[in-house]
């Protein structure tokens, strides 16, 4: 076998991996979107209140904010 066919086999190797991991890649990112998909849009944004101390309600109370 010379080189150059041997150099061949290894890209034709090296292409068909490829070509493996961009379907595996593409699967995943379909995947991912699909879970997005089922999630509601309050699930994923939910804006979380914090309890004002009482020095917050305060100031709150004296500058208005």
């Amino acid at each position: 076998m010379s080189k150059t066919e041997n150099y061949e086999k290894i890209l034709n190797w090296l292409d068909k991996e490829k070509e493996k991991d961009k379907i595996q890649l593409e699967k995943s990112k379909a995947d991912i979107v699909n879970q997005l998909k089922g999630m509601s849009k309050e699930t994923l944004f939910i804006k979380q209140k914090t309890k004002l101390t009482l020095w917050q309600k305060i100031r709150k109370t004296i500058w208005g904010l």
